[in-house]
């Protein structure tokens, strides 16, 4: 029976389901969000954006498209989005938040340059939300240093 199984590092790999070829739809006002991920997430991966981006943001807008449900994009309503935006809110953090409003802006505008929508229909436009950062770190003056942790302490800080 111990003949039979793989050594540790030579097991075979898992390939999961081979990618299905399938003709992407161009955007229209009469479809759905969700109809419209494909073409997003291929827009974004071919743009510069960051590896983790076309992932990240076709993952929020699928959130508010599962809100919405079946409304078609000419449907949506900045109180569709507001409405989800107070949704999440209740269970996520602002800087969270933050990054799922922005992922929304840009597939409205993304819809805008495709000219399923124009500005004046543009139901994120409306929105506001500011943007959340993270606070930078406090920096340690050297006088703090040797007040804190001694002479040892600002010699290393300067090494590095």
């Amino acid at each position: 029976m111990a003949d039979r199984q793989l050594d540790l590092f030579n097991r075979k790999k898992y390939t999961g389901i081979l990618p299905q070829t399938t003709e992407i739809q161009p955007p229209t006002s009469d479809s759905t969000v969700i109809q419209t991920l494909p073409a997003y997430h291929t827009y974004l991966s071919s743009g510069g954006y960051s590896k983790y981006t076309p992932d990240d943001f076709t993952s929020d807008v699928k959130k508010f498209g599962l809100f919405v449900k079946d409304k078609r994009i000419g449907e949506i309503r900045t109180a569709d989005i507001q409405q989800w935006i107070a949704e999440l809110k209740k269970v996520l953090s602002a800087k969270t938040v933050s990054r799922k409003v922005a992922a929304l802006s840009n597939y409205f505008l993304w819809l805008v340059a495709e000219k399923v929508l124009d500005h004046t229909t543009n139901p994120a436009g409306a929105v506001r939300y500011t943007r959340v950062t993270s606070p930078l770190p406090d920096i340690l003056f050297e006088n703090e240093c040797q007040r804190c942790c001694g002479r040892q302490a600002v010699i290393r800080a300067r090494i590095f």
